[in-house]
């Protein structure tokens, strides 16, 4: 009983941490404060995630806090004139997408939404473009976070996709493993 009273504390920080007054571009968001008026789609999926790990347990969760950063967490789908589609980290500030961050959209899109939109297609068609490597500029100087979260993006979209993501980053993390 007393986990639980703290897990509901947890959940409200995150909820009310939403409502914070933001730019247009921030809204659903979350960053690094609770206070925060600004958003970033990393911090905003862990905070989804818990969100949704809550509702497995058993805690209500309101459909529009969900819905609103969902908004958010699809307000960062780019293109570039390249022809490049995938999320970018900060939606309204960021102008290209991030191998990363695009990962853990995939991921929330595909465990929240439940479906295969125009975003998510295309973001996957991104995903199989990256080159995996021990760190390297497709990382952005995040090997560990954009490896796991580009992990769930490929999990998420299964079949040869995930066994060769898996495959070769699981020979680069032990090639590089120390003993």
């Amino acid at each position: 009983a007393e986990l639980a009273k703290w897990c509901r504390k947890a959940i409200n920080v995150i909820v009310s941490s939403q409502k914070v007054p933001k730019a247009k571009a921030e809204k659903g968001g979350w960053r690094y404060s609770p206070h925060t008026h600004e958003s970033d789609l990393s911090v905003a999926s862990w905070q989804l995630l818990c969100l949704h790990a809550a509702r497995q347990c058993g805690y209500s969760i309101d459909d529009s806090v969900i819905n609103f950063a969902m908004g958010y967490v699809n307000s960062g789908f780019v293109m570039t004139k390249d022809g490049q589609s995938g999320f970018a980290y900060r939606p309204g500030r960021s102008t290209v997408p991030e191998y990363g961050v695009t990962g853990t959209c995939v991921l929330l899109k595909g465990i929240l939404e439940n479906q295969v939109d125009d975003k998510m297609s295309e973001s996957l068609k991104y995903l199989k473009s990256f080159e995996i490597g021990w760190g390297g500029s497709q990382y952005r100087g995040y090997f560990f976070i954009s490896t796991w979260y580009l992990m769930q993006g490929f999990f998420q979209m299964g079949g040869t996709g995930y066994e060769e993501f898996a495959g070769k980053t699981r020979k680069v993390l032990v090639k590089r493993q120390k003993g």
